[in-house]
């Protein structure tokens, strides 16, 4: 038995094909996921390899113009300023990556919670995440690194707290959407 056109189902893409088509026309959506390609991409490769130590003092090649030695030449002390780009990357990267993922545990653990369960306990989360949210992401994160301290984990655990509730916003909504029409009149 053979399938005619009209009753097959249409292959689904996956979701990093849909966004490079998406902008495939777009140069500067283009542009900027190349960048990011290639900051992730040396990021990964200076775990392994960097020209030269990202803290090493060369003072005779201090300020060195950009060369084939040194590709985006070096700072007052001679060290390699592209061997240090990659290794701050690292440090940059994980605590983005760290800040979503830690966003993403939070809001998966309140937003679908919220929205199933409804009532009083939606109303006052939501009214939480509103003022939450009222305040600039960038602003509160800066306002919780100063009360914790400069450093990493801070950064992390604010940058995490400041995106959260948009996540668990997400979240809730789309639990109210689906969640079975007998639960949507609870008290």
């Amino acid at each position: 038995m053979t399938v005619s056109a009209s009753n097959a189902r249409p292959r689904r893409r996956g979701i990093l094909a849909d966004q490079i088509r998406a902008t495939s026309g777009h140069a500067q959506g283009l542009l900027g996921g190349g960048l990011l390609c290639v900051v992730v991409g040396l990021t990964l490769v200076s775990l392994a390899w960097t020209p030269f130590e990202g803290n090493m003092f060369d003072i005779a090649n201090a300020y060195a113009h950009p060369s084939w030695h040194h590709l985006a030449g070096t700072d007052e002390y001679g060290r390699d300023i592209f061997s240090r780009i990659m290794v701050g990357g690292q440090a940059s990267l994980g605590i983005s990556c760290s800040a979503v993922a830690l966003a993403l545990v939070v809001a998966l653990a309140v937003g679908p919670l919220v929205g199933y369960f409804g009532g009083a306990l939606d109303v006052l989360a939501t009214r939480v995440i509103d003022i939450v949210m009222a305040i600039p992401a960038l602003v509160l994160a800066l306002g919780i690194v100063a009360v914790l301290g400069p450093s990493g984990p801070s950064v992390t655990i604010a940058l995490a707290f400041a995106y959260a509730p948009t996540f668990a916003r997400v979240f809730r909504s789309v639990v109210v959407a689906t969640r079975p029409a007998g639960l949507a009149a609870r008290p």
